[in-house]
């Protein structure tokens, strides 16, 4: 008899961790959260995904890794945009926030001290001298 052939087993589908399929991260989304300035962490809550596969995905692929940066950029530019147009139009807390943040303008208060304080405070204390003789007192004669 002639042993039979071997079927050969399936191929491992390729995918993530211990074979589970690797879930698909919608970079366009991706980049929508990360312009409203989610963290990385609350990125991945909302894609379902732990920090680890963002992180060992962006290394993977450039095109993640830049749709974070140019989500980033694009957020940071559009605050920056109506804080701007806030200064310019008058608000005062935008004005001030402005030149506090961006031209280096500080709070700066100036505190004059008068004389306002009191005179020192002298105290005296009598000292006794020890190596003296004593002096005989009432009740002990000397002989």
């Amino acid at each position: 008899m002639t042993p039979k052939p071997r079927k050969k087993a399936p191929p491992k589908p390729k995918g993530g961790k211990r074979g589970y399929p690797m879930i698909p991260i919608d970079i366009k989304k991706v980049e929508t959260l990360a312009s409203r300035g989610l963290t990385q962490q609350q990125i991945c809550d909302a894609l379902g995904i732990c920090v680890q596969t963002l992180i060992n995905r962006k290394k993977s692929n450039i095109e993640l890794m830049e749709a974070i940066k140019r989500g980033t950029a694009q957020g940071i530019a559009e605050v920056v945009n109506s804080l701007f147009e806030a200064a310019v139009s008058g608000n005062v807390q935008a004005i001030q926030f402005f030149l506090k943040n961006r031209a280096g303008w500080k709070d700066k208060v100036d505190i004059e001290l008068e004389n306002s304080l009191p005179a020192p405070l002298i105290i005296e204390v009598p000292c006794i001298d020890v190596t003296a003789e004593p002096t005989p007192t009432l009740g002990n004669k000397a002989s």
